[in-house]
């Protein structure tokens, strides 16, 4: 008997390690919000590796997600010059000067436009499908003072562009273009075709909740406010999985 109870416990230890998921990349762990055991990867990978573009790039967003911004824009202009076709990288970069000009003062703001712009316009010519660079550029137009390459009619071309390439990105994109032009019921009207064309979109949801919830919609607002809940739900188990091997033996 004892030596039955040995040997399933022995088979049970076997199952476990045969199934137990691969250790993650570098990549998978930031990609999933894994920080601090990316962090501790990549600082033995980049000592190893210095000019090694993907490295910079990934410990660039490791340094953002810890606000470390000034330290996260060294790395990414590092991979930037290391890799200067990589549209992402470009993008990266882009962000995070965003993110500096946000905590500056209206001089640094200035002085960081035009980089900016620059970083962003780089990135659409590498990848004019990259829907991230269209987005970036479609905010910038908007927002940027036109000395500094500002104008709302590109601003609402981006958009033109962005529902071509995808049509519910492409409603969302003329929502959040209606909502910074105080009208209301195109802001809903856009999320909604977007959410029936795409029903994924938590981002969408969670938006055409806030504007139900302003207007005084309660069970409206939590309806979406839920949906975004399942969805991330989901999303995180999908994550998991993603990392997991399969049970079934090699074929």
């Amino acid at each position: 008997m004892a030596g039955r109870l040995r040997l399933a416990a022995l088979l049970a230890l076997v199952l476990a390690v045969a199934t137990v998921a691969p250790a993650a990349t570098p990549e998978q762990l930031v990609e999933d919000g894994h920080f601090k055991q990316a962090r501790a990867l990549l600082e033995r990978q980049l000592q190893a590796n210095p000019n090694d573009a993907q490295l910079n790039w990934l410990v660039a967003r490791v340094h953002r997600a810890f606000g470390d911004i000034p330290g996260a824009i060294n790395y990414a202009q590092k991979a930037v010059q290391l890799a200067p076709s990589k549209a992402d990288y470009h993008l990266t970069l882009a962000e995070l000067q965003g993110r500096l000009a946000q905590q500056s003062s209206m001089l640094k703001q200035a002085m960081l436009a035009r980089p900016i712009h620059k970083e962003l316009e780089t990135a659409y010519q590498l990848e004019p499908s990259n829907l991230d660079a269209k987005w970036g550029l479609l905010q910038y137009y908007w927002l940027a003072p036109a000395i500094v390459g500002g104008d709302k009619a590109k601003a609402r071309s981006m958009a033109t562009e962005i529902g071509k390439l995808n049509a519910a990105q492409g409603f969302v994109a003329q929502a959040v273009l209606a909502a910074d032009e105080k009208r209301p019921a195109d802001v809903e009207h856009n999320y909604r075709r977007a959410i029936e064309l795409d029903p994924s979109l938590a981002d969408a949801h969670y938006r055409l909740g806030q504007v139900y919830r302003t207007q005084g919609k309660s069970a409206e607002a939590q309806k979406e406010f839920e949906t975004v809940r399942r969805l991330h739900e989901k999303q995180d188990q999908q994550n998991l999985a993603d990392r997991m091997p399969s049970a079934r033996p090699n074929q």
